[in-house]
């Protein structure tokens, strides 16, 4: 407490360097840093990072431009194409607009602070950052599990809970509970929401915010995580059954044999396939074989655009491609934030260990486009579509 009185006691340009116990004035500090004091709250000031913050600062801002541009094409794509209205593209325009809340609203005075290496906010703005940033964090994950369970029901459970997602308002409904939930939940963390020296953003305090922050935490990155990547593997493990039943099917008619007797269908969704047995049939003679052998027709997809097995499987790749780039974007900071417990790795670690997870809020765009040729197509008629306009402006 001494110390930091008579710190706090010393003039600005005379601020002590704790490394040294030197003062740190305007002579020690590289060009453009004269103005930083290592005692400031607010400062992530650290020899170490000095020249690394240029890096962080021309890495934010592509994730801020590209992560706007991208997610604003992806709602307008989401309006304006009518084969992607439907209930699961709702959900995938709630992951859109957590992530733009971020790039947009959030990513600029995470540049800030590291240019400057010092949040200029103020106080209050830190902590409306800290609560925005896990409010964005902890909807993508709710949206994450919304979205595997939908596309489990979809390939898995029965028609009428297929259905439940499809309807654009029970989606509806499902986004805005997301939103809520995250709220409530980061909420009470307002008062030990402040700067972090060691990630040059603002957060909530590790040690005031315990034991509520790790088990908010633990729910939503362990457990939540955990069960949509349990969702994606049932969903594995239905496809791969179904797809080795079925040739073993197609197999047996080769072989001019009834084989299994079942019948192979697709769910009206267009994701399904499966044989269903029937261990009477085999008993009551050629014509039950018959029957059971038939291949039925696919009905009518339930959703514009849902297409058939191979566009729907195509879809669910989509969707697990972006819960495997979350889990990798966030994996090696929650690795090195549980790993250090008592703060001792390098301060460029954690900084480059955050700096990743930006990653997750501007990528998705990219893997709609090239996952997904629906999304592809309004892609490419929304960009050409602008320029057009703005010609036509022009010449107007």
């Amino acid at each position: 407490m001494e110390e930091r009185a008579v710190l706090e006691t010393l003039p600005h340009s005379t601020q002590l360097s704790p490394q040294r116990g030197m003062p740190l004035g305007p002579s020690t500090l590289s060009p453009g840093m004269a103005n930083v004091s290592v005692s400031d709250a607010f400062s992530c000031y650290d020899p170490t990072i000095v020249g690394y913050r240029y890096v962080a600062v021309a890495w934010g801002s592509v994730v801020s431009v590209v992560g706007t541009v991208g997610n604003i094409l992806t709602l307008l794509a989401l309006v304006s194409e009518p084969g992607l209205r439907t209930g699961l593209n709702v959900l995938v325009a709630n992951l859109a607009l957590a992530d733009l809340l971020y790039c947009t609203g959030l990513q600029p005075f995470s540049v800030d602070s590291y240019l400057w290496l010092h949040w200029r906010g103020g106080a209050t703005a830190c902590q409306a950052f800290g609560l925005l940033l896990f409010v964005a964090n902890a909807t993508s994950v709710l949206t994450l599990c919304l979205v595997a369970i939908s596309r489990y029901l979809l390939i898995a459970g029965s028609p009428r809970s297929a259905r439940l997602f499809a309807r654009r308002r029970v989606a509806l409904a499902a986004a805005g509970a997301t939103w809520a939930v995250a709220l409530v939940s980061f909420a009470p963390l307002w008062p030990v929401y402040g700067f972090v020296p060691k990630v040059c953003t603002c957060s909530f305090h590790r040690e005031r915010s315990r034991p509520y922050s790790t088990v908010l935490l633990g729910l939503y990155f362990i457990v939540g995580l955990g069960c949509v990547g349990a969702f994606y593997f049932l969903i594995y493990r239905r496809v791969r059954a179904t797809a080795q039943a079925l040739r073993r099917y197609q197999r047996s008619l080769r072989g001019g044999q009834a084989g299994v007797p079942g019948q192979y269908h697709e769910m009206e969704s267009g994701t399904d396939t499966g044989i269903t047995q029937s261990s009477s049939d085999a008993a009551t003679g050629h014509s039950a074989v018959q029957q059971s052998c038939a291949v039925a027709p696919p009905p009518r997809p339930r959703e514009p655009g849902a297409g058939g097995g191979k566009e729907a499987a195509g879809v669910t790749r989509m969707c697990f491609a972006v819960f495997a780039v979350f889990v990798l974007s966030y994996a090696p900071f929650l690795a090195v934030t549980a790993g250090d417990a008592r703060a001792v790795a390098p301060t460029g670690l954690h900084m480059a260990a955050a700096q990743l997870t930006w990653l997750n809020s501007c990528i998705n765009p990219l893997l709609y486009a090239v996952m997904n040729r629906r999304f592809r197509h309004a892609y490419r008629t929304l960009l050409q579509a602008g320029p057009r306009r703005l010609c036509g402006l022009w010449g107007a």
